[in-house]
């Protein structure tokens, strides 16, 4: 294979990939308040990244699910998918022109003390030798396999979870309805589509490494609200990816699946989504802004695209979230935006109880 094959093979759909996480943070303005529109400081350029990968997800399934169920084709999901993430993209763009110049609030705080500089480094090192786990090698097992056959067949055949994974036949039905309420290949498939790559280079290779980066950014949130000193911060950083790098027990640690699996669905849901929602409860109770409890619903939808478990666990933690922050400082005005971030678990849950009977 000469050079400038490799290069057209490998390094473009990267650089492609790249480019499109532009997109997203365009997309995750539509998720931003006023004060966060105009103020822009290492929090709120990742809120709002980590917002629009959500907000792009939890689209993905509402619009997934049904199509599937209708039995149209792949290609009616990926185009009417690209033309709502474009839309959502250029409302964030339009967001941020329509802002006056002069009401832009850029924050410099990357002034830190030496050894918050020293810990950052220390940390970034051992960020980047993890990252590059996911290009050095690759962990397969069977959910793996039909996962990455689901979505490939979606791109062979055009048709979505209507086939034997294992032979490719048709089946007549849907062989695993939890997949159906959780096409989680799909999103893969319109990823691969996109880049011109195979599924398991999309999902292995390129989404890999940036899912790790986002796993990473939420807890730099959560740190960003639980300590005030960029030391203290980097610490609680540091200390998750030792553990991450160190404490693998078994095969469904925290470690595990953030590692060596995290693009499978119920491995993203404990990598980013479960954290995430930590993060809004923290947010939740401290500020009550309506904003957070927006997110907390596109969360709790985006949740419900990777797997089962994001189904009912996203639905329990976010029930125990709404209950608590109602029920113990009095919010009763917040109800119905805590009922609307659990319609999507509710939903998705009773689609998945009458597939089953």
């Amino acid at each position: 294979m000469s050079i400038v094959n490799i290069v057209m093979q490998s390094l473009l759909p990267l650089a492609f990939y790249l480019l499109l996480q532009i997109m997203v943070f365009l997309t995750g303005i539509n998720l931003n308040s006023g004060e966060e529109l105009r103020r822009w400081d290492n929090r709120s350029i990742l809120k709002t990244y980590i917002s629009g990968q959500m907000l792009i997800w939890a689209v993905l399934q509402i619009i997934a699910v049904p199509m599937i169920l209708c039995r149209n084709r792949f290609n009616a999901l990926f185009y009417m998918f690209v033309v709502l993430v474009i839309v959502l993209g250029g409302n964030g763009c339009r967001l941020i022109l329509k802002l006056k110049r002069k009401q832009l609030k850029v924050k410099n705080n990357t002034d830190f003390p030496l050894f918050a500089r020293i810990v950052c480094l220390a940390l970034i090192i051992l960020i980047v030798l993890q990252v590059f786990s996911y290009f050095l090698g690759q962990h397969i097992d069977q959910d793996d396999a039909r996962w990455i056959a689901e979505a490939n067949d979606a791109l062979v055949y055009g048709d979505m979870m209507t086939r034997y994974v294992s032979t490719g036949d048709l089946v007549g039905g849907f062989e695993t309805f939890r997949d159906v309420t959780s096409p989680w290949p799909m999103f893969f498939a319109i990823l691969a589509k996109m880049l011109h790559i195979n599924v398991p280079f999309a999902a292995h290779t390129l989404y890999a490494p940036v899912a790790l980066l986002i796993s990473y950014g939420v807890y730099y949130l959560i740190a960003d609200e639980l300590f005030e000193k960029a030391e203290s911060r980097f610490a609680f950083l540091f200390t998750v990816a030792w553990i991450n790098l160190f404490f693998a027990g078994t095969t469904h640690t925290q470690s595990v699946v953030t590692l060596v699996r995290i693009w499978q669905g119920k491995a993203t849901v404990a990598a980013i989504i479960i954290p995430l929602l930590l993060y809004l409860a923290i947010c939740i109770n401290k500020r009550n802004e309506r904003i957070d409890w927006i997110r907390l619903s596109v969360t709790g939808c985006a949740a419900c695209l990777m797997s089962g478990m994001g189904i009912s666990l996203g639905g329990i933690l976010i029930a125990g979230i709404g209950a608590y922050s109602i029920m113990a400082y009095r919010r009763w005005n917040r109800i119905p935006y805590w009922l609307l971030s659990l319609a999507p678990a509710i939903g998705f849950f009773l689609v998945l109880f009458f597939l089953k009977g």
